[in-house]
């Protein structure tokens, strides 16, 4: 998914992209692959980043809750 580091996901696309880029020399083309690669990891980020904060913000509020329930 997003390959946060030091997860396997982040490793293998750190191995990716830099042999990506060590055989872009021969063939230019896989500038374009990282690009691609580096931008859908972005996306992903973008996207799990708004469910993670979803959930924690939803576990704070109803923590507080909690909280003001037993002061009462």
């Amino acid at each position: 998914m997003i390959g946060v580091p030091p997860t396997v996901g982040f490793v293998s696309k750190v191995y990716i992209i830099l042999a990506s880029l060590d055989a872009a020399g021969e063939h230019p083309q896989y500038i374009i692959f990282v690009a691609v690669m580096l931008f859908s990891t972005l996306l992903n980020l973008v996207y799990f980043w708004r469910v993670i904060e979803t959930n924690n913000v939803y576990e704070a509020r109803r923590g507080r809750r909690r909280q003001h329930a037993g002061k009462r």
